[in-house]
């Protein structure tokens, strides 16, 4: 399809609030003494150096694509960015190296970023939702050709490590993780010296199996079904945010022509407006490897690696620039510095134009796979007293009685007081053998496959 007209970006999302505040002073968190804390300023599970400089370079990459061209301004504003993180350190740390590589630290400024309760957050990836965690109970029992094949070759990776080791950590998951850590910061594991071929071998065919039956999981039993009440919650959030841009730049253009406001009686709008969806010309959000993996699922890509280490998925929302008609949008998709085109947008897709999709069919596909009421839709059918949506959780969690909190309290200070004569022991004992390793600490979330297709 040919094009004949001008397009500006509107709105840019990456993924990984709203005032002005210049603090004081930054502190930092350090532990007084070093010999009694083994990873002295971190602790397993912390984003690494090497993570940390990736993703400053990710920074430096949209810095040039947004900050450079003028689409976002030279200094960060809480009114142009919105930030969001989950509340793991390594996320929030990963937001932080982006944001740096961004914008250049020259200058003391303050930016908000937004959290939520981690065992609530669909950017985590995993099964939140009641209904969401009985299609993937239903899916654990499930016996399809294809889930039996990937069990298989799961188990005989169990067996053959069990032979060469004789006894070793049964959770593929961890070992796989960690495995693929070592590898990108230049390490040796395990298997390195005993067996470098079948190192190899395990780190690729597990990353292939992981997202194999990550994509199943994602569409069972149906891929709009199990999407509605998990990865599409987020996805919402999102289709609200870009409504809100395209809205309102129609809002502008009829006002400026018409004198009239077409959004007056858009109740779709006033309820984007009414869940506190401000404009932002620039959304971040970080999150995990398994959430972006999701992500990609959800939007109909069937054939995926595991995402790389410090992957970046970009959208792009644009509007076109026409004043004589009110303008039409387009979104953009950009994988690993890759324009991406979607695969549910066939031929409407704009391919002399960077692989644009027309914003209505982008959004009438995110209608099929995103929720309309997510506390009704989240709920599990099959077993009730199983629901866990963000008002059941609440309120399942704080009606506790003074007693229960009493007993609580007394619970844990015992619990504190008996760790921390063992502790004292352990360390008093064993003062001297603990490892340290300052370049290496923790265990990394990400891969390191390369590209979606």
């Amino acid at each position: 399809m040919e094009t004949d007209f001008d397009c500006k970006l509107k709105v840019g999302f990456v993924l990984l609030n709203e005032s002005d505040v210049s603090p004081t002073r930054a502190y930092l968190q350090r532990y007084d003494n070093r010999d009694s804390f083994p990873y002295k300023n971190c602790y397993p599970g912390q984003l690494t150096s090497k993570g940390y400089e990736m993703q400053t370079e990710n920074g430096k990459m949209l810095r040039s694509s947004y900050v450079e061209s003028g689409f976002l301004s030279s200094t960060p504003l809480n009114s142009e960015l919105y930030l969001r993180a989950d509340t793991v350190p390594r996320v929030i740390q990963s937001l932080q190296a982006l944001i740096n590589g961004m914008y250049p630290i020259d200058n003391l400024s303050a930016l908000e970023f937004n959290t939520q309760a981690l065992e609530l957050d669909p950017i985590w990836g995993y099964d939140f939702c009641a209904k969401s965690r009985s299609y993937s109970e239903e899916f654990e029992q499930s016996v399809s050709p294809k889930k039996k094949q990937l069990d298989a070759q799961r188990k005989n990776f169990s067996i053959i490590l069990h032979r060469q080791f004789g006894t070793f950590s049964e959770n593929l998951d961890h070992l796989w993780d960690c495995m693929i850590m070592h590898k990108c910061h230049g390490y040796e594991t395990p298997l390195t010296k005993e067996n470098l071929e079948l190192e190899k071998d395990f780190i690729e065919k597990m990353s292939f199996i992981y997202a194999e039956t990550t994509a199943l999981n994602g569409t069972y039993p149906t891929l709009e079904k199990k999407s509605r009440v998990s990865i599409g919650i987020l996805l919402k959030e999102w289709k609200d945010r870009w409504d809100i841009a395209v809205m309102q730049a129609k809002q502008r253009f009829s006002i400026n022509n018409t004198g009239k406001d077409t959004n007056s009686n858009d109740v779709e709008y006033h309820q984007s407006i009414s869940r506190n969806l401000s404009f932002h010309k620039f959304a971040e959000y970080s999150g995990h490897d398994l959430g972006l993996l999701s992500i990609l699922i959800a939007f109909g890509f069937s054939q995926q690696n595991w995402p790389r280490y410090s992957s970046l998925l970009q959208f792009e929302l644009y509007e076109e620039d026409n004043l004589k008609t009110e303008p039409n949008f387009f979104l953009r998709l950009i994988y690993n510095g890759v324009e991406t085109p979607f695969p549910f947008c066939g031929k409407f897709s704009i391919q002399n134009s960077h692989h644009l999709c027309p914003w209505e069919v982008v959004r009438d596909y995110l209608d099929k796979i995103t929720p309309t009421n997510i506390s009704a839709e989240c709920q599990n059918d099959r077993n009730p007293g199983e629901n866990d949506t963000k008002e059941d959780y609440s309120s399942r969690v704080y009606s506790i009685n003074k007693w229960e909190v009493v007993t609580i309290l007394l619970a844990i200070l015992l619990s504190v007081g008996l760790g921390a004569l063992i502790g004292y022991y352990f360390f008093k004992k064993n003062k001297n053998i603990h490892p340290y390793n300052d370049d290496l600490v923790g265990e990394s979330e990400e891969s390191w496959e390369n590209n979606l297709i």
